[in-house]
């Protein structure tokens, strides 16, 4: 698939190149100092089919999400076959998966999209990623990792695309539909879901194990960039007996799940394959970082503003030397009630549970870094409607505030209880 997309394109190698020049730097400056905070990246499976059989159970894509999450996360349960030798390199890749409960409109889903076509198989010429040959448009791909399962040409098992190797629009994995996930129509000896964690390995960039060099005149000289995985000669398929040596390696790690080997035997990345995918993620995929694919929907309502519920700018902050005259403080409505944090008042005809509350600036910053603030809810039971109970709060920090500002992103605060009201 790759050497199809350089064909059409001679530049994308030069691309490659810098990006890996990149990554190893990244991962150099990152050396003993990584932040292994768990990522987790939102799934949608567009199913594009045209016999019933090919129209898989919503059971059987969970399942190989539950597959992705066990082997990103070393919590398969054939983790311990990894030989000896390799296993002070196995790793928890710290890296999870969700079915997207939350489309790019906002609206709830369950991360499925189904599509009946008029296409009898599908190849690399990726017509089942577009609406218009057949398959299915792809969702925003810097938000959400997309994976198309259809019926694909045989001998195909699937096929992924490298970050940086094509056009947005295209972005993301495609495997056939009778080698995803673990029941259902899974066949052996690919019934295990590791098609899917090989093909995923591609889209968070990394190479096949043997370094790609078949049929080159130095079987050894090829690198799949990564230090901690031995060279190897080629590819190895079946179930190998360990030690398999070449290029003068303790054993071929064939059981790595970037090799060719049945599903049943492979069971491992090593911490270089999970730094240079979390380099990737942090680098070149970094909207999935952002992303709110994985958080549940959120009801109309819930997601508006205090003040023109409705719609409108909401609550505003302003710098002092904006503020007019008569305002006494940073924030304004048409229904300041004088607190001083300027509660506002939101009466709803149906009642309503407040989970949290979203504070998303523009710009921010504090005159020392551990300031808090708090964030409450109030019934109006004062004077005239004003701020009455504490019903919920929380504190956080402006500092933290600060932080996802610089990154762009907003500052969730959630109730450990979340009041009901109207």
């Amino acid at each position: 698939y790759l050497n199809d997309k350089q064909a059409q394109d001679p530049g994308i190698e030069a691309r490659l190149q810098l990006m890996n020049e990149k990554i190893q730097q990244v991962i150099q400056e990152k050396d003993g100092k990584n932040n292994r905070n768990v990522i987790r990246i939102p799934v949608v499976v567009h199913v594009v089919y045209k016999l019933p059989v090919q129209n898989i159970s919503d059971a059987q894509i969970q399942s190989q999400i539950d597959v992705l999450n066990e082997d990103y996360r070393r919590l398969n349960v054939d983790a311990s076959l990894v030989p000896p030798p390799y296993e002070p390199l196995a790793a928890d890749c710290q890296i999870e998966f969700c079915l997207a409960s939350r489309d790019p409109n906002g609206q709830a889903t369950n991360g499925i999209t189904r599509t009946l076509t008029t296409a009898n198989t599908f190849s690399i010429n990726d017509a089942v990623k577009r609406t218009s040959t057949g398959g299915k448009d792809a969702w925003p791909t810097d938000k959400y990792l997309n994976i198309w399962v259809c019926n694909l040409t045989n001998p195909l098992l699937g096929f992924a695309t490298i970050p940086g190797s094509v056009n947005a629009d295209l972005d993301g994995v495609v495997i056939a539909y009778k080698y995803f996930g673990r029941i259902g129509t899974a066949e052996a000896p690919y019934n295990k879901g590791r098609t899917a964690t090989h093909e995923v390995g591609h889209w968070l960039n990394l190479l096949h194990i043997w370094g790609d060099d078949e049929g080159s005149a130095d079987p050894c000289g090829g690198t799949d960039q990564v230090t901690d995985t031995p060279n190897q000669e080629d590819e190895n398929y079946g179930c190998p007996t360990f030690p398999q040596e070449s290029c003068g390696n303790d054993g071929d790690m064939s059981m790595n799940y970037m090799d060719y080997v049945n599903d049943a035997c492979m069971y491992m990345f090593t911490t270089g394959q999970g730094n240079r995918m979390r380099a990737t993620l942090e680098n070149f995929r970094s909207g999935i970082l952002t992303s709110s694919g994985c958080l549940p929907a959120l009801a109309p309502s819930d997601c508006d503003t205090l003040n023109n519920i409705t719609g409108g700018d909401g609550l505003v902050y302003y710098f002092m030397n904006e503020i007019f005259p008569e305002e006494t403080g940073y924030l304004t409505g048409n229904n300041s009630l004088g607190y001083q944090a300027f509660a506002e008042k939101y009466t709803s005809p149906e009642v309503q549970i407040i989970n949290s509350l979203r504070f998303d600036f523009a710009i921010a910053s504090t005159q020392s870094s551990n300031t808090m603030a708090t964030a409450i809810v109030w019934d109006a039971t004062g004077p005239n409607g004003a701020p009455g109970n504490v019903l919920a709060q929380n504190t956080f920090s402006l500092e933290e505030v600060i932080v996802n500002v610089d990154n762009f992103s907003f500052t969730d605060v959630y109730f450990p209880e979340p009041p009901t009201v109207n």
